[in-house]
């Protein structure tokens, strides 16, 4: 996580923190690897931050801190997280400068789970109003509007939300790719009032939704002569083995598929999105 040592204010958004921690004294900081100010920060360099928002931490063990103070006003905030066991109920740590106490900015709001029990907090813990929470939780916290980019416009059937669209060809004019696992594209959906139906997908594929309640995928396009369109040839594939024996060219795909209530199908294709394109990678190292 050394690469965080460059960031100015931070937010992260639904973060599993898995901590594998040996028996003993505490041994593992969050603040440590994601603290608000980093350790080789300069004096006076102190307009950073981090924000954790509907983030897990959890793991084996116990006794790790949520942060620690490496100078006078770091600012961290976790809100909406569940915290298991493995989070001390002291929280947080001014790391032996009781001078930081005042300054310091370590944040909670509406956590959940055994180690979010405010109980034994140390004295300089804030609950956060709803107030107080409100710029630690919107992507104004790191300026998202000036660099993030927007969400994806949905796609609607005939319409274009820049130009009056005349349609002349309602299946190619409605035919979009879906992407397995881009910035700006997850799958494909259709909805109604009470209802999403979402596909996901392993490879580059062309989608639509040509009449309502219905999606439509193209995995792979053949022809066997030219249609006319502008290719100048058939799009007719082959793959010959040793026998000079030649045949169509085969793709394969994977097609995940879910029906949820309106509204919550967005929530699906990126979680499982994530899980099938970005599974968990197992890495382990040792104290040298």
């Amino acid at each position: 996580m050394k690469g965080l040592a460059s960031a100015s204010l931070s937010s992260f958004v639904k973060l599993t923190l898995l901590l594998m921690l040996e028996p003993g004294p505490a041994k593992v900081t969050l603040g440590a690897a994601l603290q608000a100010l980093p350790k080789n920060a300069r004096e006076g360099d102190e307009d950073k931050g981090y924000s954790f928002v509907h983030c897990s931490v959890t793991g084996t063990g116990s006794g790790t801190f949520l942060g620690r103070a490496w100078r006078a006003a770091p600012k961290v905030t976790f809100a909406y997280t569940e915290m298991g066991e493995v989070v001390k109920p002291e929280g947080w740590t001014d790391n032996n400068h009781p001078e930081y106490d005042k300054s310091v900015s370590f944040g909670e709001y509406k956590n959940t789970g055994p180690g979010s029990s405010m109980s034994k907090r140390v004295s300089f813990t804030k609950e956060l109003s709803d107030a107080d929470a409100k710029p630690f939780i919107s992507l104004g916290f790191i300026d998202g509007s000036k660099w993030l980019l927007p969400p994806p416009t949905p796609k609607v059937r005939d319409y274009r939300a820049d130009w009056n669209l005349s349609v002349n060809q309602p299946v190619a004019g409605n035919y979009y790719p879906v992407i397995f696992l881009t910035l700006l594209n997850l799958g494909i959906f259709t909805s109604d009032n009470k209802s999403e139906f979402s596909v996901l997908v392993d490879r580059a594929t062309g989608g639509s939704s040509i009449q309502d309640g219905q999606v439509e995928m193209m995995l792979h396009r053949r022809l066997l002569v030219d249609d006319g369109r502008g290719v100048g040839e058939a799009l007719d594939e082959t793959v010959c083995i040793s026998n000079n024996t030649c045949q169509g060219l085969t793709v394969r795909g994977n097609y995940y598929m879910s029906i949820n209530q309106f509204g919550d199908g967005a929530q699906w294709r990126r979680t499982t999105g994530q899980e099938v394109y970005s599974p968990l990678l197992l890495a382990f190292t040792h104290e040298v």
